[in-house]
């Protein structure tokens, strides 16, 4: 039975693959929109180290892009005021006013979907999602 439905599950993923791209692309932020998000949702200035950990990515890779938005106005690095090497980086005015739009786009495209699936399914399907990126987590 497990056989037969991870069979059906692979399929899905094969059907819908251009789908789930663009949503990976979209919703799962992996540049720039996520180092905001990860900000916003944190409502504090984080440690570089910190956000290099939650964002999964290298930190060459999240030192550009800090660079990139530091460019833009919409992120500050903070040096520790005891321990020079350690960086904290913050969101702008700017930079908080931006990940805020960015956020309630990703709320706008999730409700279309939750409310197809009607508050019931939209439960289900939360619950289960979190459950299995749990399993796939550890």
């Amino acid at each position: 039975m497990i056989a037969d439905l991870c069979e059906q599950y692979i399929q899905l993923q094969l059907k819908y693959n251009r789908t789930i791209s663009r949503l990976c692309a979209d919703v799962l932020a992996q540049g720039e929109d996520a180092l905001l998000l990860q900000l916003l949702r944190e409502g504090r200035p984080m440690l570089a180290g910190e956000i290099v950990d939650r964002l999964g990515l290298t930190s060459g890779r999240v030192a550009n892009i800090f660079k990139r938005l530091e460019e833009k106005g919409l992120v500050e690095r903070l040096h520790d005021e005891v321990d020079r090497r350690r960086v904290y980086v913050t969101l702008t005015e700017a930079g908080a006013a931006c990940a805020r739009e960015r956020y309630d786009v990703l709320v706008a495209c999730n409700r279309a979907v939750l409310e197809s699936l009607g508050e019931e399914d939209a439960r289900a399907a939360l619950r289960l999602m979190e459950k299995s990126l749990r399993i796939l987590q550890d």
